[in-house]
C-alpha cells in the first residue's frame, strides 16, 4: 500500500492533482520528508531496507545498479560451471581446477569490493546492498545449472546420432 502511495505521491506533486497523496518536506534537507496518504502520516528519511536516503531517486538507481551487477555475478558462476564440460556431468567432472576455482572466488571478492568500498562505488554509481539481493539471481543459476545436466545426461543416453547433441552441441 505504500508503494502504490508513494508512486501515487511523486504523481500527484507533478500533475497539481490535490486528491492523490502528498510528499511534504518536514526539514530544510530533501531528506527529510514526510508522505500523507489516506490519513495517514508515513516517514520517507530511511529506507527500511539499508537505512539510507532511498526515495531520492539518484540513491535507487545506486541500488539497483548494484543488485543488477551482483546478479550478473551470480548467473556467471552457473554459467563457468555449464560450460566446464560439454558432455560429462559437473558431479562426475568435479572442481579440481584450481585456476578456475580462484577465477570464481576473485570475481566474487572483486565484486563485493566494487560495490562496498567507500569512494569506489560512489565513482561507479553503486551502493552497498543488503545480502538478500543477491539472492534474486540464484533460481536462474540453479535452472541453468539442471537444464545442462540434464541436456548432458540425455546427450550421453542417445550418444552424438541423437536429437539434442545434434542440435545443442557446441
Amino acid at each position: 500500500e505504500i508503494l502504490f502511495g508513494l508512486s501515487d505521491a511523486f504523481e500527484a506533486d507533478a500533475n497539481n492533482d490535490n486528491d492523490k497523496p502528498v510528499i511534504v518536506r518536514t526539514g530544510a534537507r530533501c531528506d527529510e520528508a514526510t508522505m500523507i496518504y489516506d490519513n495517514k502520516s508515513y516517514d520517507l528519511k530511511k529506507c527500511n531496507i539499508c537505512n539510507s536516503v532511498c526515495h531520492d531517486p539518484t540513491e535507487a538507481l545506486a541500488h539497483a545498479q548494484c543488485a543488477y551487477f551482483v546478479c550478473i555475478i551470480v548467473v556467471q558462476w552457473a554459467d563457468i560451471l555449464a560450460c566446464k564440460t560439454r558432455t560429462l556431468s559437473i558431479y562426475h567432472q568435479g572442481m579440481r581446477n584450481r585456476v578456475l576455482n580462484f577465477g570464481l572466488v576473485f570475481e566474487t571478492v572483486l565484486g563485493i569490493f566494487l560495490c562496498y568500498t567507500p569512494g569506489l562505488n560512489t565513482g561507479l554509481g553503486t551502493r552497498g546492498i543488503e545480502f538478500v539481493h543477491w539472492l534474486p539471481a540464484l533460481p536462474f543459476a540453479i535452472y541453468i545449472l539442471c537444464y545442462d545436466e540434464i541436456r548432458k545426461s540425455i546427450m550421453r543416453q542417445q550418444g552424438e546420432s541423437g536429437w539434442v547433441y545434434t542440435y545443442t552441441y557446441y
